[in-house]
């Protein structure tokens, strides 16, 4: 069981590593190798390299390895979204974990009482809202 949640994990962190980029990441990373270039950390060589490699990235990563090693503050936001990034993870394994739970309590309410209304619709009521603040989590952490 413990070795499932671990890989799992694993799993899921791999995941968010090769998730796809969308186009506001490749402009907040192009215009985060134009404030270098502006600045005179890079050379103009560098600026169109790495701008090519961010503009024709696919994932997350391919971005995040097109601005490695530009500054103190790319390291901050890369750790920063590592945290960000386990942080999702762990809470999503106690999502996963909770709604297992719950289904186990509901399938022996049903079996000890049977089938009732009000303990259908408070299983519900207690899955839905913690459903609904971690759907907003992964949705907030998507756009950082």
């Amino acid at each position: 069981m413990i070795w499932r949640l671990i890989a799992w994990l694993v799993f899921t962190v791999v995941q968010r590593r090769v998730a796809l980029a969308g186009d506001l990441d490749r402009e907040r990373a192009a215009s985060s190798l134009g404030e270098h270039y502006a600045g005179g950390y890079l050379t103009l060589d560098e600026f169109s390299r790495r701008t090519g490699r961010v503009l024709s990235a696919r994932s997350r990563g391919e971005v995040r390895r097109a601005l490695s090693g530009l500054s103190r503050s790319s390291f901050v936001d890369s750790a920063q979204g590592a945290v960000q990034d386990m942080v999702l993870v762990v809470v999503g394994g106690a999502y996963v974990v909770f709604s297992l739970v719950l289904a186990l309590v509901l399938g022996l309410t049903i079996l000890l009482h049977g089938v009732s209304t009000s303990a259908c619709l408070a299983i519900a009521v207690v899955w839905l809202v913690p459903t609904y603040l971690f759907a907003r989590l992964r949705r907030r952490n998507a756009r950082l």
